[in-house]
């Protein structure tokens, strides 16, 4: 019985340990969505978003389970767009270093490139965002994601003011 029993712990260590990252998910609803917005996202890799550091090295991925284009497009369907609107992600990133304790630990870039017409003529634009935030790392997790939908929305709010 005790051999079963230290094989189920060090079992539940090893599966416990062999995770190398946190998972943001972000719910979407079903909207219909409008025909006249085209969301691509042109990342390499569309579900990582970031990395966790500690002392200078990469201990664990932040990857994003939610389709960042479906989301986007939800955000914008939200606010009621009536022009034709195409996106294009460029970048969506995230660096948290739990190794510093004081000052900003996590740092986020978010990039895309819009094109839609104004007065007839075809308008394209890039915009760029970039924060800076401290997190505390017993909550980290929870404070990151909250930290990328903030990023998005921030995002979300910049494109409608372009247009």
């Amino acid at each position: 019985m005790k051999k079963l029993i230290v094989l189920f712990l060090i079992s539940f260590i090893f599966i416990g340990c062999s995770s190398r990252g946190i998972n943001i998910y972000i719910p979407t609803k079903d909207y219909k969505y409008l025909t006249n917005i085209k969301v691509y996202d042109k990342r390499k890799d569309p579900q990582l978003i970031g990395y966790i550091y500690s002392n200078s090295k990469i201990v664990a991925d932040i990857t994003l389970s939610t389709d960042i284009s479906k989301l986007i497009k939800e955000e914008i369907a939200k606010r009621g767009l009536k022009k034709s609107l195409e996106i294009y992600i460029e970048k969506l990133f995230v660096n948290y270093n739990r190794s510093k304790i004081a000052k900003e630990n996590t740092k986020a870039i978010f990039i895309a490139k819009i094109i839609f017409y104004k007065n007839g003529h075809k308008i394209s634009k890039t915009i760029k965002i970039e924060e800076s935030k401290w997190i505390n790392p017993i909550k980290s997790s929870k404070l990151l994601g909250e930290f990328i939908k903030n990023i998005i929305a921030e995002g979300v709010n910049t494109i409608l003011e372009t247009i």
